[in-house]
C-alpha cells in the first residue's frame, strides 16, 4: 500500500467518508499513515503507521510518497504548543508532537527552512517525572474535543498519547487499548508520578489520566485540568467533590 504523510497542522479523520461524519481522530502534521482505500476524488481511506488507527481524510490533506516507510523515523517532534515552520513566503503553524523529519511540506527545499519553536528527538528520549511535567503543564486548560489531539481541542487519550511521544513512548490511540500497554500496578498504595491511571463506565474502559507528583493527576474532562488523587478516588481540585475511581494502573517507566 501506499503511504502518505500530513501536510497540514492537524488532519481530521472522520468515520465516515463525508464532511459530516463524526470526528475520531487526528493526524498531525509530519505523520504518515498507509492508503488503504479510496474514494471519488476527495476521500481515502488511511491507516496510521504510529498507531494503525483508521478513517477518512481529505487527500489534499496529505502528499503520497512513492515509497512506504513503516518506522517510526529518526525524528524531532514540536514540543511547544505550537511552532512555526517558515520556507521563503511559505509559513505554518503545527501543534505539539507534530513530526518534523527530511521530507516534509516543503519538499526538496527543507534544509533552507526555518522552525520558530523547540523541538525534541523522540528518538532519544530518556522519560522521567521533570521532563512529564514540564510537557504536560502547558496542556491545562486546552479544551475538551473528542478525537482531537492538539492544543486547539484534545481528548483524554490524544493528550496521553501526545505527551508520551513527547518523551519517546509511542502508545496506542484510545484509552482501552493504552489500558494494556505497560506494567500493570496491582496496589494502588504503590502508585507514583508518569503511571496511566484508567477508569471504567459500564464495566469499559472510557477514560485516563497521568499520575503527577503530588498526588494529582492531568486529564482531559471537559478541558485538560490538574485534580487530586485520594486513595481510589479522584477529587475535582475546585469542588472538592469525588468525580472519578480508579480501575486500573499502568506503568511506562
Amino acid at each position: 500500500m501506499q503511504s502518505a504523510m500530513v501536510t497540514v497542522a492537524a488532519a481530521s479523520i472522520r468515520k465516515k467518508a463525508s464532511h459530516t461524519s463524526e470526528m475520531v481522530n487526528q493526524l498531525l502534521y509530519g505523520e504518515v499513515a498507509r492508503i488503504i482505500k479510496t474514494k471519488d476524488e476527495i476521500w481515502v481511506k488511511v491507516r496510521s503507521i504510529h498507531d494503525a488507527y483508521e478513517g477518512w481524510v481529505q487527500r489534499l490533506m496529505l502528499r503520497e510518497q512513492i515509497q512506504s516507510d513503516s518506522k517510526e523515523y529518526d525524528i524531532f517532534a514540536v514540543a511547544d504548543l505550537f511552532a512555526g515552520l517558515q520556507n521563503k513566503d511559505q509559513s505554518l503553524q503545527v501543534p505539539a508532537g507534530s513530526l518534523i523529519s527530511g521530507n516534509d511540506v516543503f519538499g526538496k527545499q527543507r534544509q533552507e527552512m526555518k522552525i520558530k519553536g523547540n523541538l525534541i528527538n523522540i528518538s532519544k528520549q530518556n522519560p522521567s517525572v521533570a521532563l512529564l511535567k514540564q510537557i504536560a503543564m502547558p496542556w491545562v486548560h486546552v479544551p475538551y474535543l473528542w478525537g482531537g489531539r492538539t492544543p486547539m481541542g484534545i481528548d483524554c487519550s490524544g493528550l496521553v498519547q501526545v505527551i508520551y511521544r513527547l518523551m519517546g513512548i509511542v502508545l496506542p490511540r484510545d484509552a482501552w487499548q493504552q489500558a494494556q500497554s505497560g506494567l500493570p500496578i496491582r496496589n494502588l498504595s504503590e502508585i507514583r508520578a508518569g503511571d496511566l491511571a484508567f477508569f471504567e463506565r459500564n464495566k469499559k474502559i472510557t477514560h485516563v489520566g497521568i499520575i503527577l507528583p503530588g498526588r494529582k493527576m492531568i486529564h482531559a474532562s471537559g478541558k485538560v485540568k490538574v485534580d487530586k488523587v485520594e486513595g481510589s478516588n479522584i477529587i475535582d481540585a475546585i469542588t472538592g467533590k469525588k468525580i472519578l475511581r480508579i480501575k486500573k494502573i499502568v506503568r511506562l517507566f
